[in-house]
């Protein structure tokens, strides 16, 4: 009797404890979100990134590397046939293009003047700027057209690459940077494992040329001002301004707990899939920003969508990739200059796209924003900077985009679960912004609270795109995210080892699912087979309905997909 009395007491108290620490765990989770702050706008929307590096050629104690008078210490390489003097003190290479190179190699296809220091240099919290401007016959079009780059490369021979900064007009100035970390993303650029910063023996210039310039032989000038290198950047105060403070708490958020034992233990069978990013950049989703009609994005679309839809699904394809908000230049509604929330159209598009995916009976992955949202270029595109980087990220990420992720939950379980995974940002690493000190710290903190919103407010799946396998295992181990995905394309081939195709996926130190969300489709077949036999998840395909020379609507290579996917059912 009296151990019975004992039991029954011991399991009254832990039943208590039990109950106790469920409450305490709803409670916290109705408040993980932080006290909302009113800090004003500062100058961060105001900054144009692309036109950081002309402010800083003025920055005290700039030292040029490169002038006219240095052009005896320039060397170069065979594409290039004479470096000389020219008007207005600038450094002229003439350079000379046999034939393009049909592998698509772009080490094959630059012209390369190469500076050596004097004595090996620590280029550590520096910032290494230049212009450049060209002449002839050698742009090129479209997404690989003609572009130039910065390389800096350390006593071991390993490189670090700057952004690829693209030539859209003859003798128009385009501004080169590269900031040399090895602790952070560098925008559009890369860095080879074990990069030595504290000694590095040279810097070259490289001009990649474009596949498509038209006709070879191909020649023309390429025009440089000087070269400079900016040390003590982290003085420059005016632009390093960034909210580092949480929007939310990390707390035991037990549905997201059992949801994810439940996820991890899921072997889900090898997917082939394909991006369908846009019908219109920036705009499916949203007013449409430059005019009439007013209404153009998917909830005026809808029948389009669904047939292509259906023609994928009749394919075999049954997981697609498509964009939400883009660059956010279409969606926001302001109110006395005070953001408020998104227009009218928002929600009827998104679930037009949610609805669509569900009837049809394929698998959505919808990406939230691109890393255009802060990428300098203010014309007649988005640019809002001030969402993430300053204080407006609070009503941001809890009044405005909370609601509506929990509306996107809501029409997911109404038309039968078509979201695979939402992506937080297509390819955050190439954000010209994170060029600015310290704003790489913001940006993670930004990914934290978001997804910490996901995981709060719905079912989703959280996934990041990634603009390479090096990227994502580099600088997002530490976000909540539950299905990786990487993207890989043919030019990237510098910043690997290892072809990630070649990568086993036991040698990837994270852990959970892994896919190639971006895959430049060439050697189709192949391809797929590499991945899934080295133990991947899963391969999209860019893209169905793209126009920067990878479309693969109506191409050849949409075929030995289907095949692919016919042959292995």
């Amino acid at each position: 009797m009296v151990k019975s009395l004992f039991f029954k007491v011991a399991f009254l108290f832990l039943l208590s404890a039990i109950i106790l620490s469920i409450e305490s765990v709803v409670y916290q989770n109705v408040n993980y979100l932080n006290k909302l702050k009113n800090i004003d706008p500062n100058d961060i929307s105001s900054i144009n990134y692309i036109e950081l590096p002309k402010i800083l050629q003025a920055w005290p104690g700039a030292e040029k590397l490169i002038n006219p008078h240095k052009i005896n210490l320039l060397k170069s390489n065979d594409k290039i046939k004479r470096i000389h003097k020219g008007p207005n003190n600038r450094i002229v290479a003439d350079v000379y293009f046999r034939s393009p190179d049909l592998e698509d190699n772009a080490e094959k296809r630059s012209a390369k003047l190469i500076y050596t220091f004097p004595q090996l240099t620590d280029v550590t919290d520096s910032l290494i700027l230049m212009t450049g401007e060209v002449e002839g016959k050698i742009l090129g079009q479209g997404h690989l057209g003609s572009r130039m780059q910065l390389e800096i490369t350390d006593i071991n021979g390993k490189k670090m690459r700057g952004p690829k900064i693209p030539f859209i007009f003859e003798n128009k100035k385009i501004y080169l940077a590269l900031r040399p970390t090895i602790i952070e993303p560098i925008p559009m650029g890369s860095a080879q494992d074990n990069f030595n910063i504290k000694a590095v023996r040279e810097i070259s210039v490289l001009f990649i040329a474009s596949i498509n310039i038209g006709s070879f032989p191909a020649s023309g000038k390429i025009f440089i001002d000087n070269i400079y290198l900016i040390r003590q950047l982290n003085q420059i105060n005016r632009f390093t301004k960034s909210d580092i403070q949480r929007v939310t708490r990390d707390n035991i958020n037990i549905g997201y707990k059992l949801r994810k034992m439940r996820w991890d233990k899921e072997t889900p069978d090898f997917f082939v899939g394909i991006n369908y990013p846009w019908n219109n950049y920036g705009w499916d989703v949203g007013k449409n920003p430059y005019g009439k009609p007013e209404n153009a994005g998917w909830s005026a679309n809808q029948d389009k969508l669904k047939n292509d839809f259906i023609y994928l699904k009749n394919s075999g394809i049954n997981i697609v990739r498509i964009y939400i908000f883009f660059d956010l230049r279409a969606g926001l509604t302001y109110s006395d200059g005070k953001l408020i929330g998104f227009d009218k159209y928002v929600r009827k598009d998104i679930e037009a796209m949610f609805k669509t995916a569900g009837e049809v009976g394929v698998k959505i992955i919808p990406v939230l924003f691109d890393f255009g949202i802060a990428d300098g270029q203010k014309i007649g595109v988005g640019e809002h900077p001030e969402l993430i980087f300053s204080g407006q990220k609070y009503n941001f990420l809890a009044n405005i985009v909370r609601p509506l992720l929990k509306d996107m939950d809501t029409w997911n379980s109404q038309y039968g679960e078509p979201v695979f995974a939402v992506e937080l940002m297509n390819e955050p690493e190439n954000m010209p912004a994170l060029l600015v000190p310290n704003y790489y710290q913001s940006l993670s903190v930004w990914f934290k609270d978001l997804a910490n919103i996901i995981h709060n407010e719905t079912k989703f799946k959280v996934t990041l795109g990634t603009s390479s396998i090096v990227d994502m295992q580099r600088w997002w181990s530490n976000i909540d995210i539950d299905i990786w995905q990487f993207h890989f394309y043919k030019y990237m081939l510098h910043e690997h080892d290892i072809w990630p195709q070649k990568l086993k996926r036991q040698d990837i130190k994270i852990n959970g699912i892994i896919f190639a969300g971006e895959i430049q489709p060439y050697d189709i077949k192949n391809n797929i087979q590499l991945l899934k036999n080295n133990g991947y998840n899963g391969i999209l395909f860019w893209a169905w309905n793209s126009t920067d020379g990878y479309g693969l609507r109506g191409k050849p290579e949409m075929d030995e997909i289907v095949d692919w996917i016919n042959s292995n059912k």
